[in-house]
């Protein structure tokens, strides 16, 4: 009865040096494919930005913990930072805010150099849907260590338009954001004023004039001129150099994945 002996360490060094040609032949064929493909990859840039919630200003608006974070109570003006926040997270590469960009002649011209290589094909015709589906896959929002603050990430061969971008979309979605929260009080704003002016019951007038009050004080919030949704800690930066392709990571993969290649195909050889 024939027993199969146990490879060891030894075993394997041995046969490591018989494959030593195959192995040096694909590890410098993948080397070669590393270069050619270094050489016509479209370099980019990273940008990014550091972004918060924002604080509202103490006795403008009263911030109260609730049960449901996030939530704007009509009743008593409560803005939680956690919602708009959020909604601005879930929202910057919707449709909507696509649609406004486009509307910038330099984003649509930079975005045709958005491509693998120099000589591949561009998208010549966006539409806010296929702009939403970019913005989707390019850019990211990744947590600080932690933290409240978010990070949000953007790669394009043009590293002033990656800030640009960033900034933009910062800009409009922010915007996009206070003028709904806007159109919803003043359409509270309207009813409690009309209400008051139907009611003829003291206490419930004194109520709705509370109600009303705490509106009051969330519209002259909203209409600051400051960030309402998301605050920019660190405003847009870009690398120096071009973060792909980088050639400290596809150099080591293709010359170890040569190595392994020409490996197996010498077992093959000698074993079929």
């Amino acid at each position: 009865m024939n027993e199969t002996k146990e490879k060891t360490l030894f075993d394997l060094v041995s046969d490591i040096w018989d494959a030593k040609f195959p192995m040096l032949f694909f590890g410098a064929m993948f080397l070669i494919g590393a270069f050619i493909f270094h050489s016509l990859a479209q370099p980019f840039y990273r940008a990014e930005m550091i972004l918060s919630p924002v604080v509202p200003i103490t006795g403008m608006v009263d911030i109260k913990p609730t049960q449901h974070e996030g939530t704007i109570a009509a009743g008593r003006g409560v803005v939680t930072n956690d919602l708009t926040f959020l909604r601005f997270e879930n929202s910057f590469h919707g449709a909507t805010i696509a649609k406004s960009l486009l509307q910038y002649k330099d984003v649509r011209d930079a975005l045709a150099f958005d491509r693998a290589f120099e000589f591949s094909d561009s998208q010549k015709s966006w539409t806010p849907e296929k702009l939403s589906t970019y913005l989707k896959d390019r850019v990211t929002i990744e947590p600080v260590s932690g933290t409240p603050l978010r990070r949000m990430v953007y790669y394009h061969p043009d590293s002033e338009f990656a800030k640009r971008l960033l900034g933009l979309i910062h800009h409009v979605a922010d915007s996009q954001i206070r003028q709904s929260v806007m159109r919803d009080v003043q359409e509270r704003v309207g009813y409690l004023m009309t209400s008051i002016e139907k009611t003829t019951q003291k206490e419930q007038r004194r109520v709705l004039t509370d109600i009303l009050m705490a509106q009051e004080r969330l519209r002259m919030f909203v209409s600051l001129d400051q960030p309402f949704a998301a605050a920019i800690v660190e405003p847009p930066s870009v690398s120096e150099n071009p973060s792909w392709p980088d050639p400290y990571l596809i150099y080591p993969i293709s010359l170890l994945s040569g190595f392994l290649l020409g490996f197996i195909f010498y077992g093959f050889k000698r074993h079929g």
